[in-house]
């Protein structure tokens, strides 16, 4: 008797190891993915016909509207190669800026933005 608890209590143990690498893991690429196309959307901004100062301020909505629209744009139960649907993101980061410029009264920023968002396009490749 006192084998088979240990057993189960070692069984349990390499269990729980096995998941909390596996959650490191998804973890780790989760955010590395995250990190790759944030800054790929910041490139988007820079290769905009913006003056300066809306550059930064585009930036920094993006910034604070890219974590939504990944979540959004991401689907963990998809195959590999479709997990991330680039258009929901594209779109979703953009109605965000575009929204949030205007809620704070930067309306020619954020018709700009509404402008310039349809001469890019975005493409993600997946690891």
């Amino acid at each position: 008797m006192r084998s088979l608890g240990r057993n189960i209590l070692r069984w349990l143990i390499s269990l729980g190891v096995v998941v909390a690498v596996g959650i490191t893991f998804y973890t780790h690429r989760r955010q590395d993915a995250s990190r790759r196309i944030k800054a790929q959307m910041v490139g988007v901004i820079e290769d905009m016909s913006l003056p300066r100062d809306w550059r930064e301020e585009a930036t920094w909505l993006v910034e604070a509207a890219h974590k939504e629209a990944f979540d959004k744009a991401l689907n963990i139960s998809k195959k590999l190669g479709r997990k991330f649907d680039e258009r929901v993101y594209y779109n979703e980061i953009f109605d965000l800026i575009v929204n949030r410029a205007r809620e704070d009264s930067k309306t020619q920023l954020a018709d700009r933005l509404a402008d310039e968002r349809s001469r890019f396009l975005m493409h993600v490749t997946e690891r």
